[in-house]
Order: C-alpha cells, then structure tokens, then sequence
C-alpha cells in the first residue's frame, strides 16, 4: 500500500531541513508557494500542506515564518491603536483611496498599519476620515492663482517634478498636493505651470523648413536625427498643423510641390485609359519605365490598376490598348491539369523534352500545336499552385 502525500506516516523531512530548503526558494506569496508545488522537480519528502504536518513547529508563526518572509497574517498582527494608526496615515497626506491602497502594496507600510482598516478597527467610520482629507478640506488652501505664482517661481517644469516635490514634503501645507483634484480653475499642467509654448504659425514653420533645404517627409526625418529644432517648432509637424486646420500636405509645407498618392485627385478611369492607348506601349513593362522617369502626368496615376480597380479595370491589355491577356486569365480556358499532364507526357516522351530549354525550342516550333490542344505555353506558370508537373529527369 502506498501512503498519500497527506498521510503523517509518510517520510517527510524533518522541519528544520524543510525550512531552510523552502527559505532557499525565495517565495513571497501564497502564489509563489501554489507554482512551486507544482513543478515537477518539487521533493516528494516536502510536504505541499505544511501547516498540516507540521502543524505544532508553525503554530502562532503563519506562512510568512514558512516561507521566509516574516510576514504575519492578520491574525495574528497586533495592529497599532486605531488613533495611532489613523495619526500615522494622515501625517502622509494621501488625497485618495487610491493613492493609500497603492502604497499600502509596498514595504513602505508597517506590518502593523492594515491595508483593510474597515475590517480591523470597529471605531472605523470613512476611508475620507481614515486618511484626514475632511480635516485637510478645512485647511485654508492658497486660490489657484496663489499656488500658481508660487509654482512657476519655483520653476516646476512638470506634472512629474510636482509629484516627486510632494513625496519629499517640499510642497507647502497650504498648497494642496493633488492641485488638478482640488482647483475648479484647474485647465492642465502646462498652464499651472505656465510651461505653454507659443508654436510657430504654419507659414513661419514653412519657411523654416525651406531654409534648412528640407524636401519633404523623410527629409524631415533625417533632419531631426541631427540636428535640434527651435523650442517654438512642434515636433509632430502634420498632427499639430492638422489639428490646427493648415496642414496641406508635405509638397506644400517643404515647398517641393508633390502631393501624395492617397490625396491626389486623378481623372476618370475611361480618360486614363484613353490617355494610355495614345502611349501605343506594348506592355506593363513600359508603362512601369514612364512611371519611374516620372513622365506621367500628375492626373494619371501610376498604378491605374490600384486605382481604378473597382472602377472599370480589367486587364492591362485593356488598359493600354494591346489586347494582350496575361497567362493566369487565360488559364480559364486552358484544360484542367486532369487532362493535361497526360498530354504533356506525351509530348516530353514524344519530343524528347527533358529541361525547360528544350521546351522553349519546342514551342517556338509547335506553338500551334498546343494552341489546338487548349495547353499553356508556360504550364509551370500555369499550373504551379497545384504543383503536379515537373520537368523529366
């Protein structure tokens, strides 16, 4: 018969060797010790229910002395008098439930402070009384202008700088440490602070950017990785001046004249079209030449079958007037692989074609040949996502 882990005849290890192994492990928590017991390297001779085991050697000390943290439970905390307690806590000036139950989380609380006072102390009656914020209310705070002045002659530059003053004491008593919560004047830190900066209208930041011989977005950019801007030149140039209703574009802000793809306004599909077939351009390939000479004109798009592409295209046979279909449209009407890796093996055995050269030799010769026998001239091309014909070895 085999004992469980919970029998008290199992072998277990004795106290003093399972503690100082456990306090090796660094638990801090209940959690901790709960993903500990289940790794598969856990000793079988440690039990996962100590309390139970060793039930006289822990008794009175709680899972803090188990796990090495010293940590009492609330049981058996002898917590301050409830005035001390509040004392001490209102001596920290939080403003909010908030605020006291984030410190209440760090080793910066004594033991024998409760997070939970409601549960602790019967003489317990708000959380606004616990933390002193009615006392603080009737403190004869300076008005918003008066913290103000004082504020900016301190030179406070931040939210952030304000905050860190207030956790080294350094803010006045008649100053409310939490300002934003407390001023109904309150608009932001920027202008409590008076740290508002005067930006450049867009035209003045447009000459600015013609003057560094900035030519446009990515210019911009690379300008920045270098070089410092004026204290006055907002950083997010489009969102700022977009925000502002001036933004125009980056070909009118950098002076370039270039509009961007998705801002242009191009003509119909059936003028681009009309316009292409004047080119007499045998194919994509020359189309994509013009495009990159950027000899295009700026109402024509260069990629029309982007553009147009709910809006009359099909094909660019069609587009530019060659009539042309590419292979993958007229796979529609070529035989189903079915039926023409049978034809082809034919033809490779027939013909001897063993690589693709000798298949390019044999359908400049019998190209009407496969015309007749409905098979692609490019049956790689053709059938390659089913991928069922290879060249013979």
């Amino acid at each position: 018969m085999t004992l469980s882990r919970n029998s008290p005849k199992h072998n277990w290890r004795s106290f003093p060797d399972a503690l100082k192994w456990v306090h090796k492990k660094n638990i801090k928590n209940k959690k901790d010790w709960k993903q500990l017991c289940k790794s598969k390297t856990f000793p079988n001779d440690i039990p996962k229910t100590p309390m139970h085991v060793y039930a006289n050697e822990l008794k009175g000390k709680g899972s803090g002395y188990w796990y090495g943290t010293n940590k009492k439970s609330n049981h058996d905390i002898v917590w301050r008098p409830f005035k001390e307690a509040r004392e001490f806590v209102r001596k920290l000036e939080f403003q909010n439930t908030m605020e006291y139950s984030k410190w209440a989380k760090t080793d910066q609380k004594p033991q024998n402070i409760p997070s939970a006072p409601k549960r602790i102390y019967t003489e317990f009656s708000t959380m606004e009384d616990w933390l002193g914020n009615k006392e603080r209310k009737q403190i004869n705070y300076l008005n918003y202008f008066e913290a103000k002045k004082w504020a900016t002659s301190k030179k406070i530059l931040s939210g952030t700088m304000w905050q860190k003053l207030s956790s080294q004491n350094k803010i006045p008593k008649n100053i409310p440490k939490a300002p934003a919560q407390f001023y109904d004047e309150w608009e932001g830190w920027p202008k409590f602070l008076e740290t508002m900066i005067d930006y450049m209208s867009y035209d003045d930041a447009k000459r600015f950017v013609k003057s560094k011989i900035i030519l446009g977005e990515s210019s911009y950019r690379k300008y920045i990785k270098k070089n410092k801007l004026p204290k006055n030149f907002p950083r997010s140039v489009t969102s700022f001046y977009k925000k502002q209703g001036t933004w125009k574009g980056w070909g009118d802000f950098s002076d370039t004249g270039r509009i961007a793809s998705k801002d242009r306004e191009y003509c119909s599909f059936n003028e681009a079209k009309k316009y292409a077939h004047t080119l007499k351009l045998k194919g994509k390939p020359h189309w994509e030449k013009l495009r990159k000479l950027k000899k295009l004109p700026t109402d024509i798009p260069g990629v029309p079958d982007t553009i147009y592409k709910n809006n009359g295209w099909t094909t660019w046979g069609d587009f530019l007037g060659t009539n042309n279909i590419s292979s993958i449209i007229r796979s529609k009407d070529f035989l189903p692989i079915e039926e023409a890796k049978p034809l082809y093996q034919k033809l490779f055995k027939k013909y001897k074609i063993n690589n693709g050269n000798d298949w390019k030799k044999f359908v400049k010769i019998h190209g009407e040949l496969l015309g007749k026998l409905n098979l692609p001239t490019e049956p790689l091309v053709i059938y390659s996502k089913k991928n069922t014909l290879r060249w013979k070895k």
